[in-house]
């Protein structure tokens, strides 16, 4: 019997349009550092964010960046990995120390069709909102035809990374309150 050898299209349409370190000089061109971390959430943490977003969310372990200025920290960063239609899109959001996000860019995206979400036109509408705004498509997000669900993905993944990261620092200062 002769094995059989196909080449089999792959159902992954993977691009990667920026790096971590890429990501993190854009984001961050001003900082003199930039801290890493590997954060997971706590069952806590995961309802607190669910009750603000009012949709369940995914925990898993994400990374948390903080950008310095000399020794003063100028803002957070956070990479998240959201399910699109069939895959995860890798984006990371720039927040600011009053939860704001300053910016954001989608590091790998990886269905067949939608990845205009990735570009600055779609993602800038989000300049500027905290996680008071709603974050709805046709509401205060305007979708792109034909990534509907990308860009429902990239708006409740943002509107999650400004949540992530005030809970992360509430958790913090309550860990430090505990150790004075």
């Amino acid at each position: 019997m002769v094995p059989q050898c196909f080449a089999e299209e792959s159902l992954l349409f993977e691009q990667r349009y920026f790096t971590v370190p890429e990501a993190l000089d854009t984001l961050f061109p001003d900082a003199t550092r930039v801290s890493s971390e590997s954060v997971q959430l706590t069952d806590a943490d995961i309802v607190a964010i669910e009750d603000a977003l009012g949709w369940d969310s995914s925990g898993g372990a994400m990374h948390l960046y903080k950008a310095y200025a000399s020794d003063e920290l100028i803002s957070y960063a956070i990479e998240l990995n959201e399910l699109g239609k069939y895959f995860p899109i890798t984006f990371m959001v720039k927040v600011s120390k009053e939860y704001v996000v300053e910016d954001a860019l989608v590091l790998v995206y990886r269905e067949k069709v939608g990845a205009s979400v990735r570009k600055r036109r779609f993602l800038k509408q989000f300049f500027s909102k905290d996680k008071t705004h709603p974050f709805m498509l046709n509401l205060d997000v305007d979708g792109i035809t034909g990534a509907t669900i990308s860009s429902a993905t990239i708006s409740s993944g943002i509107k999650k990374a400004i949540l992530v990261v005030e809970q992360l620092q509430v958790r913090q200062l309550k860990n430090e309150s505990v150790l004075d």
